[in-house]
């Protein structure tokens, strides 16, 4: 069964930097359609729907699941139905506003009808009292949502925008379904900038990039986007965009390349003439690099979920150049958190970023289920192997899904470690070919085994001698089957070991 949310989260990044939502279908996502038969043999298109006005919310449930039958039975939702449904429906109000439909997903594609009814494994009769619609059998509706727990509860506007709505009161929910941006669209000429999408870590320049939507009735053709920071343009001149989009259409723009010296705040605006400027906005906050070397420290103690963690460091071209987790057994099942300290050379100077990902988005918040919260701090290491500037920190008191910070790494590190050589794989996961990144300190003989889970040798390379320095090898796994492998460097000696996954 899938694991259960027990509150609704809030995306809140104390320090660090968020880049993307990625555990459910990001806010700000189109909704994707889906045509599904409820119950009592009512077939129900979503896009009919949102052509037709409605704002439709989406109640994606399991019948074992306690959370869920706590807000099902809390009538929150028959009472949305009730006030503001679709005329002439059964259990709607005369009086309705008529512009909510709301449609009861029962997403586990094991649950039967019989326990629907209040069978066993039920927490009771979903059916009873409830005038809404309720769709069995819809696991693909849980999986083309992305969703990962229950319960969760989409509201998609008529735009198609799909936002997490959670198990809100009856006024938060209808407040928001009936907000301008969530409403029809009826005025002519109405560009909206709906998302930031451009670089959030940047080492000198970053590259601006917004998601923009029509919501006028008229086919959007031409938009002027400026970036402004303390009321004085970025940009040498504003960008003129030319385009046709129909109404509810999306594009991403790219608005222009900027010059950051510091950590900057911006704002991205439509300063075209158009018929309602509260959206026309977005802001972004873009964080310079962190001053670091090439020698970097990754130190982990996870929550009781050490499967959800993994980060990656990645260069200017977006490749993995050093990468770990999953921990644990690099499952998501619970178990005892883990302890690690993850030491990487990265390949030369230059700007990276660092980035965590928790695959559940909770992060290693582990308190809030009755565990315990887990810490990571990534610093640099100078070259008398001192700690240097602390590059991303994270203590576990608030959820994340992604997060890190952009490094400057001004600095080759060859320090005075007690090693022979040291090395670090990218990409990780790896398709078929990988590079080994080796920093040699004394030329030495250097040979790498590849070892699967089975403890079985597969791979041997022998490297020969190395001078001192850095070298990259290729490493060619296209004779191996998807899995996880562990490599072992063996340099005078001396095993050094990292764990890598490889997908087919």
């Amino acid at each position: 069964m899938k694991r259960i949310l027990q509150s609704l989260f809030t995306l809140a990044l104390a320090t660090g930097l968020t880049l993307t939502a990625s555990a459910q279908l990001p806010d700000g996502s189109i909704g994707p359609n889906f045509t599904a038969t409820d119950i009592d043999g009512v077939e129900h298109t979503l896009y009919d729907y949102l052509d037709e006005g409605y704002t439709v919310i989406l109640d994606i449930s399991a019948t074992w699941c306690p959370p869920c039958w706590d807000y099902h039975t809390s009538g929150v939702l028959e009472a949305l139905w009730e006030a503001h449904g679709p005329v002439g429906m059964e259990g709607v109000s005369e009086d309705t506003t008529n512009d909510l439909m709301i449609l009861f997903i029962e997403g586990d594609d094991e649950t039967t009808l019989d326990q629907l009814n209040g069978g066993a494994g039920s927490m009771g009769d979903w059916t009873e009292g409830t005038h809404y619609p309720i769709i069995d059998d819809a696991e693909n509706i849980f999986n083309m949502y992305e969703c990962t727990y229950f319960p969760t509860m989409y509201t998609i506007c008529p735009s198609r925008i799909c936002t997490e709505t959670g198990q809100a009161s009856e006024e938060v929910h209808y407040n928001f379904a009936t907000t301008p941006e969530c409403s029809p669209a009826t005025l002519l000429t109405d560009p909206s900038l709906s998302a930031y999408i451009g670089d959030l870590a940047t080492c000198s320049e970053a590259n601006v990039a917004v998601r923009m939507m029509n919501l006028g009735t008229e086919n959007l053709t031409a938009a002027t986007i400026d970036v402004m920071s303390g009321g004085s343009s970025m940009l040498s001149e504003p960008f003129e965009w030319t385009g046709n989009l129909e109404t509810y259409a999306m594009e991403d723009v790219e608005v222009g390349t900027i010059s950051i010296s510091g950590t900057t705040t911006i704002e991205i605006v439509i300063t075209s003439a158009n018929d309602n400027d509260e959206n026309d906005t977005v802001s972004a906050t873009i964080l310079t690099g962190i001053e670091s070397s090439t020698h970097v420290y990754v130190d982990i103690t996870t929550d009781e979920y050490p499967g959800e963690c993994t980060w990656n460091i990645f260069d200017v071209d977006g490749n993995s150049v050093a990468s770990g987790g999953p921990y644990g057994d690099g499952t998501g099942a619970a178990q005892a958190p883990e302890t690690v300290s993850e030491e990487r050379w990265l390949p030369t100077t230059g700007c990276y970023t660092f980035v965590y990902v928790d695959a559940y988005g909770d992060g290693l918040s582990g308190a809030q289920w009755g565990g315990t919260d887990g810490t990571m701090e990534v610093y640099s290491v100078d070259n008398e192997g001192n700690m240097g500037a602390s590059i991303f920190s994270y203590d576990g008191s608030y959820d994340i899904e992604e997060a890190g910070a952009a490094m400057d790494v001004n600095v080759v590190s060859i320090d005075d470690q007690n090693v022979s050589a040291s090395f670090n794989i990218y990409p990780n996961p790896i398709n078929d070919f990988a590079n080994m990144n080796l920093n040699v300190v004394n030329a030495t003989k250097v040979s790498v085994n590849v070892i699967n889970m089975l403890g079985e040798v597969v791979m041997v390379r022998d490297f020969g001698t190395l001078s001192s320095g850095q070298h990259i090898q290729t490493l060619d796994f296209t004779t191996l089957g998807s899995g996880i492998y562990m490599i072992n460097m063996i340099a005078n000696g001396e095993v050094a070991t990292t764990k890598v996954t490889l997908t087919k």
